[in-house]
């Protein structure tokens, strides 16, 4: 049996980080079941840098919970 593993990605104002974490996620051995982007309603450009990516990762939407 093949190891399974799904990626959760919690970002809030971190998009200068997802393309590169993403394609890193997406390079690695074992292909993830999948790969998720929790957005906690980011002001920057967050969700342009993961729609490239769309089709292999989910892009959910959260209200702002942080402080």
């Amino acid at each position: 049996m093949s190891p399974s593993v799904s990626v959760v990605v919690c970002n809030y104002n971190c998009g200068r980080f997802l393309a590169e974490g993403l394609k890193s996620v997406l390079a690695q051995s074992v292909t993830p079941l999948e790969i998720i982007v929790v957005d906690d309603e980011s002001t920057d450009d967050s969700r342009a840098q993961v729609e490239p990516f769309l089709g292999k990762v989910e892009l959910i939407g959260v209200s702002h919970g942080g402080q």
